[in-house]
């Protein structure tokens, strides 16, 4: 099982240990097999190399040999240079053995390319390819995610931050239902929801405007996040605005509020009581707002609230972003 990071193969480890299923880490242990059959080795796939370290922290590709079985998911991927070398590395340990990728969007992935790599995708899917079961089909089959779009008819930059408590309205509201509903939500084996704001990913040292945009985009989510956490009163005052039908912001199809719509449930709530609800089930705790680099996580900052001398509080977010270095710096600068 290739990870591409330690705290994955952590997680990995725990869930093949909840199952039942006989595993460890294959760069502390090679013996073939567990108590009860063959072990399932975790490994991080930056610690596979074409000649192994003399530290023991990396792996060589002929140690693992060639019959094996490998999976691969989003397997469309591998354009990049860096992502051709992994694409490289699953064939040599699957080469007397069965190679077997999916995605969901090998087609989209085909035709947005160009010239000869394009061709060359083309040739080597398009006479191997088992089955085609592609977003659209299993979708509509019930298997694929649900959505809804809700289209801003206008809004401004200096309103982000109202537009984001909404949001985040919408988010409780679905962690309220997922409490209150675990007896209808079992047989679907649900998690419990999250809130995630999506940017574009910027690499290491990345430099572009694109990166810096991002970098911009992300420091605006924790600016919103610290506010939110520091000025009770105003975030009571957009709760109560948002909760009446009066955000602002208009639906561009229905011209009707933007969040009115979907917060059936807490629009009975006080705004006062409900910040306080939010704060302490989402962020546990307010007042202020750290982030920590994580370690042993590549690109992932932690963010938590302060907490008295002696103690501290469980993180409640996490900021992945490639370049740390070049966003802690902007951050510093900006907040």
């Amino acid at each position: 099982l290739i990870t591409p990071n330690e705290g994955l193969s952590a997680q990995h480890l725990e869930e093949l240990r909840q199952s039942g299923i006989d595993g460890a880490l294959l760069i502390e242990d090679r013996s073939g097999n567990g108590l009860f059959g063959p072990k399932v080795h975790v490994i991080e796939i930056h610690k596979l190399a074409d000649e192994p370290s003399g530290d023991g922290v990396s792996i060589s590709l002929a140690e693992l040999g060639e019959h094996n079985l490998v999976f691969v998911d989003e397997g469309h991927k591998g354009g990049s240079s860096e992502a051709q070398t992994w694409k490289n590395r699953q064939k040599v340990v699957s080469k007397l053995g069965f190679l077997l990728e999916y995605s969901a969007t090998f087609h989209q992935a085909v035709g947005s390319t160009s010239g000869g790599k394009r061709e060359g995708l083309m040739a080597e899917y398009g006479k191997c390819i088992l089955f085609d079961y592609s977003y659209r089909h299993f979708h509509g089959d019930g298997y694929g995610k649900d959505f809804r779009v809700l289209n801003l008819e206008k809004g401004r930059e200096e309103h982000a931050q109202e537009l984001l408590v909404g949001g985040l309205l919408v988010f409780y509201q679905q962690r309220q239902l997922f409490r209150s509903k675990q007896k209808e939500f079992q047989p679907y084996e649900l998690e419990s929801p999250l809130w995630v704001l999506l940017g574009s990913s910027g690499g290491k040292a990345d430099t572009s405007t694109k990166a810096q945009i991002e970098r911009a985009d992300v420091a605006k989510v924790l600016a919103f996040l610290k506010h939110f956490l520091e000025d009770d009163k105003w975030a009571v005052k957009v709760i109560g605005k948002v909760l009446s039908g009066a955000s602002g912001f208009t639906d561009g199809d229905t011209k009707r509020d933007l969040f009115i719509e979907h917060l059936d449930v807490l629009k009975p709530a006080k705004p006062k009581d409900l910040y306080k609800e939010i704060v302490n089930d989402v962020f546990h705790g307010c007042g202020g707002l750290e982030m920590w680099e994580l370690i042993g996580c590549d690109g992932e900052l932690g963010l938590r609230v302060p907490a008295p001398i002696g103690k501290t509080n469980p993180y409640f977010g996490v900021v992945n972003i490639g370049d740390v270095a070049s966003f802690k710096k902007h951050i510093f600068e900006q907040l």
